[in-house]
C-alpha cells in the first residue's frame, strides 16, 4: 500500500494552484505577467517535487537490485559447491566400480 506523504499533498496543492490561476486568467482578473510568473514558479516547484520523488524511488530500486545481486551470487556459489561435492561423490563411486571390475578381471 502506498503511503501519502507531505510532498504528495504539496504537489497536488501546487497543481490546483496552477489550475486556479489559469481559470482566474480566463476571467481576466490578474495581469498576464503576474499570472505567468505565478504559474511558472508553481510549475518549477512541482517539477522539483516530481524529480525528488523519482530519484528517491530510483535509489530504493538500485539498493534492492544490489541486495538481489548479492543473494544471487551467494546462491550460485552454494550451487557450485553442491555440484562439486556431487561430482566428487560420483567420481568416488566410479572409482569403486572400476576397482571391483579390476578385481573381477584379475580373478578370471
Amino acid at each position: 500500500m502506498v503511503k501519502i506523504t507531505i510532498e504528495d499533498i504539496v504537489f497536488w496543492i501546487i497543481i490546483l494552484f496552477i489550475i486556479g490561476i489559469i481559470i482566474w486568467m480566463l476571467n481576466g482578473s490578474p495581469t498576464t505577467e503576474s499570472a505567468l510568473i505565478s504559474v511558472g514558479g508553481a510549475l518549477i516547484s512541482s517539477e522539483l517535487l516530481l524529480w525528488k520523488k523519482f530519484y528517491s524511488m530510483d535509489k530504493k530500486t538500485s539498493m534492492n537490485f544490489m541486495k538481489i545481486k548479492h543473494e544471487m551470487s551467494n546462491s550460485f556459489i552454494n550451487l557450485k559447491n553442491d555440484l562439486d561435492k556431487n561430482n566428487i561423490i560420483i567420481n568416488n563411486r566410479f572409482d569403486v566400480i572400476e576397482n571391483k571390475l579390476d578385481n573381477l578381471k584379475k580373478k578370471r
